[in-house]
C-alpha cells in the first residue's frame, strides 16, 4: 500500500471513530435529557441549557478530533503556509466572531453554536485542500481492504488513546468543578476566557512560525 493510501486509511479510521463517539455522546445526552436528570443543584431550566451546551460541545469535539488528523496530513505534505495561514484566520474568526455574537445576542447557546460553525469551516477547508492540493482520494481506499493497517494502528495507538482520555479529563476538571458549584453562565464566561487565551497563543505561534 502506498503512503498516501495509508494516510487515507488513518483519516477514514479516525473520522469513523470520531463520528461514532459523537453519536454515542449525543445519545447518552438525549437519554438523560428525556429522563429530566438535573445537573447537580441546577433547576430544570438551567439543566436544559446545560444539556444543549453539552450536546454542542460533543459535536464540536467530534469535528475538532477529525480536524487534528487532517492537520497532521497537511503538515506531512509540507503545506506549512496553508496551515499557518488558516490557523491565523480561524483565530481571527473565533476572536472577532465571538465578540460580535456575545455583544448582539448575549446568548450562550448562540455563542457555542458559532464556535461549532468555525470548527466546521476549519475541517471543511482542510478537506477541500487535502483533496484538491494534496491528492487525497477518499473514494479509492477501503477500510475493509486494509485490515492489517488498522490492526497495526490499534496496537500502537492504544496507549496514546488512554493518554488522550486522561489528558481530556485533566483539562476539563476545572470547568466541571465550576459547573458543580456555580451557574452555566459562569462556566461559559470562564470557557470564553480560556479560549481567548488559547487563540492568542495560537496566533503568536502561527505568526512566529511563518516568519521563522
Amino acid at each position: 500500500i502506498s503512503t498516501n493510501s495509508a494516510k487515507v486509511v488513518i483519516l477514514k479510521l479516525f473520522s469513523f471513530i470520531g463520528t461514532a463517539v459523537t453519536i454515542i455522546g449525543l445519545c447518552v445526552c438525549g437519554v438523560l435529557f428525556l429522563n429530566k436528570v438535573n445537573f447537580a443543584n441546577y433547576s430544570w431550566d438551567d439543566s436544559k441549557t446545560m444539556y444543549i451546551l453539552v450536546a454542542i460541545s460533543i459535536i464540536n469535539i467530534g469535528i475538532t478530533t477529525n480536524t487534528t488528523v487532517y492537520k497532521l496530513f497537511v503538515t506531512y505534505k509540507s503545506r506549512f503556509i496553508f496551515e499557518k495561514t488558516l490557523a491565523i484566520a480561524i483565530v481571527v474568526l473565533n476572536y472577532v466572531g465571538q465578540f460580535v455574537v456575545a455583544f448582539f445576542t448575549r446568548n450562550i447557546i448562540a455563542l457555542s453554536t458559532y464556535i461549532v460553525f468555525v470548527s466546521f469551516f476549519n475541517i471543511f477547508s482542510h478537506y477541500i485542500y487535502s483533496k484538491k492540493k494534496c491528492g487525497i482520494s477518499f473514494e479509492t481506499v477501503s477500510l475493509k481492504q486494509n485490515k492489517n493497517i488498522i490492526k497495526s494502528i490499534a496496537v500502537f495507538s492504544g496507549i496514546l488513546l488512554i493518554n488522550s482520555i486522561v489528558d481530556q479529563i485533566n483539562s476539563n476538571v476545572d470547568k466541571t468543578l465550576l459547573g458543580f458549584f456555580s451557574k452555566p453562565e459562569d462556566v461559559t464566561v470562564y470557557q470564553m476566557g480560556m479560549q481567548f487565551n488559547s487563540y492568542l497563543v495560537v496566533m503568536v505561534v502561527a505568526i512566529s512560525s511563518v516568519f521563522a
